[in-house]
């Protein structure tokens, strides 16, 4: 059976994206250590699904290159038929759509956000594991 991991980072104050819904803040953190990668490397081979919110896929889009192209993608979003890219499959009803993912034999799924689709599934007890960095800065 697989499992869903929540890898994400979070201000002190508990938020993953600024009022405006955007991750610049994190460019904004000094990082104590370059070369440190916090197992980014680590749960990328571990993977082998990425699983994210239409909101958190459009800011993805806007960072130029796909970051994702050896991976199953899925997208959760309420208007799935309003979207086309033959890279990610488009999905609205995630509670079943997740249940045969579990079961499907993948070996880890990584939810990159957002927050209500992190709210929702830890709501129906789908994530594992969550590892969640803490950046020193306060947003809200």
């Amino acid at each position: 059976m697989g499992e869903i991991i929540l890898y994400i980072a979070s201000s002190l104050d508990g938020f993953i994206a600024s009022e405006d819904g955007s991750v610049d803040w994190l460019e904004s953190v000094e990082e104590p250590d370059p070369e440190e990668d916090y197992g980014y490397q680590e749960l990328f081979e571990r993977v082998d699904t990425v699983l994210m919110g239409r909101k958190t896929y459009e800011q993805i889009l806007g960072f130029g290159e796909w970051p994702y192209e050896s991976k199953r993608c899925i997208v959760f979003t309420r208007e799935p038929l309003a979207y086309s890219d033959e890279r990610v499959e488009f999905v609205d009803e995630p509670a079943a759509f997740l249940r045969n993912l579990l079961d499907d034999g993948s070996a880890a799924t990584w939810l990159v956000g957002g927050s209500e689709t992190a709210s929702y599934l830890l709501k129906e007890g789908l994530i594992r594991h969550m590892i969640i960095t803490m950046l020193p800065i306060v947003l809200g």
